[in-house]
């Protein structure tokens, strides 16, 4: 009865995670890493965003109210700075850009991944996880 219990959730969270992404509030997907700033479109202005790099580990985390550019970062280093909140080269939400005479949209909302060295490596795949 417990197994049933634990499947029968299991399926409702991702039903609730699959409408969720349906209904435009939350997105999930992969990018590849540039090693230069790199947008991506969501079509909402997200107030969290995890990144992380699935070839080296890496993540960056951002929350609504953090500054533009900066993250919760985390890398696998052994030596006490696995973990970091940093300033630069993190994430910073993109608003929708709109033509002032035609209004129709030059830019889509979501959110861009700074050039950092740990998470966004050239040719590196990049899971990320927006949230509205």
């Amino acid at each position: 009865m417990k197994r049933l219990r634990t499947f029968g959730l299991l399926v409702l969270v991702a039903v609730m995670a699959f409408s969720l992404a349906t209904i435009g509030f939350a997105e999930m997907g992969n990018v590849t890493g540039t090693g230069a700033d790199l947008t991506v479109t969501t079509g909402f202005n997200p107030s969290h965003v995890k990144v992380t790099n699935i070839t080296n580990g890496s993540s960056m985390e951002w929350f609504k109210g953090m500054a533009d550019d900066s993250a919760v970062k985390m890398t696998n280093a052994t030596d006490g700075t696995g973990r970091a909140v940093i300033l630069y080269n993190g994430i910073t939400p993109v608003a929708a850009v709109y033509n002032g005479t035609t209004g129709q949209v030059i830019n889509s909302p979501g959110f861009s991944i700074g050039a950092d060295t740990d998470v966004n490596v050239l040719a590196n795949t990049i899971y990320y996880d927006a949230e509205k």
